[in-house]
């Protein structure tokens, strides 16, 4: 009865790990005494855009000191992506074979110790997976992973919940009898 109370806990708590308030994933790349740092802030969080609705994706780039980041990219789910936030610069390119994946380049350079916030606007929910991450700095190019939207199912993070919810309910309706 316990493993229940435990596994709905889980659930519920995964359901919530996409309007969380920590930052989901980060990675910091550079040299030893410079970190450019891009942090997955939020993921599938719904958002209305003049009437449409968008899972967005929120990452926070941070450019160190120079040679500051030039441009970065990351690759998502082709087949959910809509667009990316106002003012961002950025181009697509399909990868390679049948992955279903779409590499977006940000080109606006950075000034040094900038920070900025990327939202990536999709048509759906996105499964959480780890993908590549480049950032060019002068003439240094440094790759990473993170977590970012790839194709997949992915259940509605209230439906996440509310299945946790049954499960935690049903575990202490047993456990009363």
């Amino acid at each position: 009865m316990k493993k229940r109370i435990i596994v709905g806990m889980l659930v519920v708590g995964l359901g919530a790990l996409s309007a969380s308030a920590v930052p989901i994933d980060s990675v910091v790349l550079g040299q030893p005494d410079q970190d450019h740092t891009i942090t997955l802030e939020s993921a599938n969080v719904l958002e209305t855009v003049n009437g449409t609705d968008y899972y967005v994706w929120t990452y926070t780039v941070t450019s160190d000191r120079q040679p500051a980041i030039s441009h970065w990219s990351l690759t998502v789910c082709a087949a959910l992506f809509a667009n990316v936030s106002r003012g961002e610069d950025f181009e697509t390119s399909r990868v390679g074979g049948d992955t279903g994946l779409l590499v977006l380049k940000f080109e606006d350079g950075y000034d040094d110790n900038e920070t900025r916030t990327v939202k990536i606007y999709l048509t759906a929910a996105a499964s959480l997976e780890e993908g590549p991450v480049l950032i060019k700095a002068g003439r240094n190019v440094y790759e990473g992973t993170i977590i970012s939207p790839h194709c997949g199912e992915v259940p509605e993070p209230t439906t996440i919940a509310l299945l946790g919810a049954c499960s935690v309910l049903m575990a202490a309706r047993k456990r009363r009898s």
